[in-house]
């Protein structure tokens, strides 16, 4: 580790700079959420909450035993814990008097505690298993940011150091997936094609060395309008090519196939949710029903 540290030392002064470290990363996943890359430890976390689940029952039967045990106590006092909480709460008081028991009351106190952290753990994993998994682009790319010394050259010498390299990247999610899948595609086809040959590399930022930089809001609006221009021209080619066909059995399978594209094309180009495109789909799947129904054979 030292001689990798001793190495990473001389590449920085080299170029005249720092090592580069978490400090780099931290600024290009502030600046960059869909870069914002980490591990959920999803199954670690599913396994405190099988012991604070554990310590839970086991507490449990101890209130119970407890309950019983002073519901059947010759001492009155304790008997009436089960219908008097003052009286159940102050058995732990210092002026209690001896016939009291505060074992009931002591239980409930620390089931409280342990419950609240128990509910605590469970909804913060419930979100952490909705968070999406990073995109197989968005990952590359923070790959070869990290490996080029061209660009990040950030080389973690921890126990963290293989977090974004190790082939089963399951447990890794992404803090911002904004972007739809259409989106990423459009910008990564620009880039390939066009992009990489007329824009140049953002040398202001040192986080961002070599990488050119795409306004977000730029490609989203181009995305909104792909998106709205496509859900425009489907309903009217569809017709078209309806109202071209002759044969009613053609047709229909005609109909069936612009369906399933309109569907598609909800589902890959928008972040609207099952039932919303189920709502849409049928709504464009009844206008098309009634043009066919409307426009028989001639």
């Amino acid at each position: 580790m030292a001689t990798e540290l001793n190495n990473l030392d001389l590449e920085a002064q080299s170029a005249g700079r720092g090592i580069a470290g978490y400090d780099l990363m931290g600024k290009l996943m502030g600046e960059y959420p869909e870069t914002a890359i980490f591990r959920s430890f999803c199954s670690f976390s599913a396994e405190n909450l099988l012991y604070l689940q554990a310590e839970l029952v086991t507490l449990e039967n101890e209130l119970r035993d407890a309950q019983r045990e002073d519901q059947t106590s010759p001492h009155i006092e304790r008997r009436r814990y089960a219908v008097n909480w003052a009286r159940l709460s102050g058995s732990l008081d210092a002026e209690a008097s001896h016939q009291d028991d505060g074992t009931q009351w002591a239980t409930v106190l620390e089931m409280r505690s342990k419950m609240r952290e128990y509910h605590e753990a469970l909804l913060l994993h419930r979100d952490i298993v909705k968070l999406a998994r990073p995109r197989r682009s968005g990952l590359q790319f923070l790959q070869e940011w990290m490996r080029r010394t061209t660009m990040g050259n950030v080389r973690l010498v921890g126990a963290d150091k293989d977090i974004w390299s190790k082939q089963d990247c399951r447990d890794l999610v992404c803090v911002d997936e904004s972007d739809t899948w259409a989106t990423q595609s459009l910008v990564l086809l620009y880039h390939d094609y066009i992009g990489k040959r007329i824009h140049k590399p953002d040398k202001s930022k040192l986080h961002l060395r070599n990488s050119i930089d795409y306004d977000n809001k730029v490609v989203e609006r181009i995305g909104k309008a792909l998106t709205t221009v496509i859900g425009g021209l489907l309903p009217v080619v569809s017709i078209i090519a309806l109202y071209v066909i002759h044969d009613m059995a053609t047709r229909l399978g005609l109909l069936a196939l612009f369906t399933a594209i309109f569907s598609l094309c909800l589902t890959v180009a928008t972040k609207a949710k099952v039932t919303e495109i189920f709502a849409a789909t049928a709504a464009f799947a009844a206008v098309l029903v009634v043009f066919v129904g409307t426009s028989g054979p001639r």
